[in-house]
């Protein structure tokens, strides 16, 4: 019964203290001063990411904070929302960490109120969370879980959670002792607990799932509930994580030690998940309308085993997806974070001259800074003084270059067809006229003429819905990707993807 044992993992108890003062204060305040209640929402999460103590908020709404568990149901809990969270540390790892808090209600007319969130608790420190996220970091870089299916994904971390943490059965005790305390073992129910300090209670064993899953991009919750252990059932804290469109439910407490092939509690379904009974608020209709429970356990595929593209916005389906993957590996082509592709985030100057030098080899440049817009500190110095010496860019004129100026199509076909022939005395000269079957050639400025035509020769620019070649369109990520994958790709046959 040694990891039933370990299953007694107990829950922090949450304290809430309320405090009601009813008055005709707030509506003196104008009304351009009230929030609704989504952005107080907002404005609370925000509260507690930055450690506040207190805060107060005026809010208009037609919610009656009068009635029982109004401030829990309509303010606290939402702030800890899925939909809102947007860091690693919101969502329900924030959650894990809030201990406590008392407030004040002032009532006024119109439908307004003064609500004040006062003596807010939490089980770690900034300082903490800083050391955290560092580490994680870290962690998560030497895991290098990118290019792994989902699956895989989460079998790593899930591996490392279970090897990585020990139980803190000094703080269990504390909690049975003391009915429920966490004196001097606050962040044993903590992520830091469990990556810093390398020993945690479930609650810190689910927050730290939780938060190396949402590092990677990966779909998932914390769950709380009861667990059936030797004593009976006691507050435990697990995770949900999300495999073919399905939810499934893992335990790293409950595997903690021991080795892969003997995991019991990794993409379980509900029948086999039978000594762990979910809190109510996981058991209504909306919860399940929104994350459906599979019955059954998840059953592994071929594909589960093979690499995929690292960006989870970027599909299989889209015309996109080969280049932004293949480029990426090779390191000219980056995401935004290590997830995140952007496809459609729109092109600077700067980025596409980046690119090129990437591609180039990125030489050493001993040559001067022309322009006076191009810091001499940036991140694309070097990119724009190998490009000048290079003739690929002459500025934008009176000695700027203009980085953060939008990249246009025919800017972009420029670039290549000038990098194309960086080796040769002249130019690649088109031999046919390829514009003249776009709709729109006659708005090619001048300068473009000659590099538009040979990238649609060569199939590196194909035109735009409505048979246009839109020239002087803002190019995005994913076009300039298709143009460089196309381009680098020597055997480049005829494609039919718009672009």
């Amino acid at each position: 019964m040694k990891y039933k044992q370990r299953g007694k993992r107990t829950f922090a108890v949450l304290i809430i203290t309320l405090t009601m003062v009813f008055t005709s204060v707030v509506p003196s305040y104008a009304a351009g001063n009230f929030m609704t209640l989504n952005q107080a929402v907002i404005c609370l999460r925000d509260a507690m990411l930055a450690r506040q103590t207190s805060i107060t908020m005026n809010i208009e709404t037609t919610v009656d904070f009068r009635q029982v568990y109004a401030t829990r149901d309509y303010l606290l809990f939402p702030a800890f929302s899925e939909d809102i969270a947007t860091t690693v540390n919101s969502g329900g790892y924030l959650q894990s960490v809030w201990s406590r808090h008392s407030y004040i209600i002032r009532q006024g007319t119109n439908n307004r109120w003064q609500i004040t969130f006062k003596n807010i608790e939490y089980k770690t420190t900034l300082a903490q969370e800083e050391a955290f996220l560092q580490r994680l970091e870290e962690v998560m870089d030497e895991l290098d879980v990118w290019p792994m299916a989902d699956y895989m994904k989460y079998r790593t971390i899930y591996r490392y959670v279970t090897e990585h943490v020990d139980y803190d059965y000094d703080a269990y005790q504390e909690f049975l002792d003391h009915n429920g305390s966490a004196d001097g073992h606050e962040t044993a129910y903590t992520a830091y607990g469990a990556l810093v300090e390398g020993k945690a209670v479930c609650q810190g064993y689910s927050a730290l799932f939780y938060a190396m899953c949402r590092y990677a991009g990966l779909p998932v919750l914390i769950l709380t509930g009861q667990a059936e252990g030797e004593d009976g059932y006691e507050n435990h804290a697990w995770n949900m994580i999300q495999l073919g469109g399905q939810w499934y439910q893992v335990d790293t407490t409950w595997d903690e030690g021991r080795p892969v092939w003997a995991h019991r509690y990794f993409a379980k379904g509900t029948e086999n998940m039978t000594d762990h009974i979910l809190d109510h608020r996981f058991m209504t209709e909306e919860f399940h309308n929104k994350y459906g429970l599979s019955a059954e356990d998840y059953r592994e595929t071929d594909a589960d085993f093979e690499n995929v593209c690292r960006f989870r916005d970027v599909s299989e389906s889209d015309y996109f997806y080969y280049p932004a993957w293949e480029l990426s590996e090779l390191g000219i082509f980056t995401g935004t974070n290590k997830y995140t592709f952007a496809p459609y985030l729109t092109m600077n100057r700067a980025m596409m001259i980046t690119l090129l030098y990437r591609i180039a080899g990125s030489p050493e440049v001993q040559g001067e800074n022309l322009f006076a817009d191009v810091p001499e500190d940036s991140w694309y110095r070097d990119a724009v003084v190998w490009a000048t010496e290079e003739e690929l860019t002459y500025g934008v004129g009176e000695d700027r270059f203009g980085p953060e100026g939008t990249l246009t199509r025919e800017q972009l076909a420029t670039f290549l067809y000038r990098f194309d022939w960086l080796s040769e005395e002249e130019p690649p000269l088109p031999e046919e006229d390829y514009l003249s079957g776009f709709d729109d050639a006659d708005t090619v400025s001048d300068y473009a003429l000659d590099s538009l035509n040979w990238a649609a020769g060569h199939g590196i620019i194909n035109g735009m819905p409505g048979n246009k070649i839109e020239p002087a369109g803002a190019a995005n990520r994913a076009q300039a990707a298709t143009m460089l994958y196309r381009y680098l790709d020597q055997e480049t046959e005829e494609d039919e993807t718009s672009l």
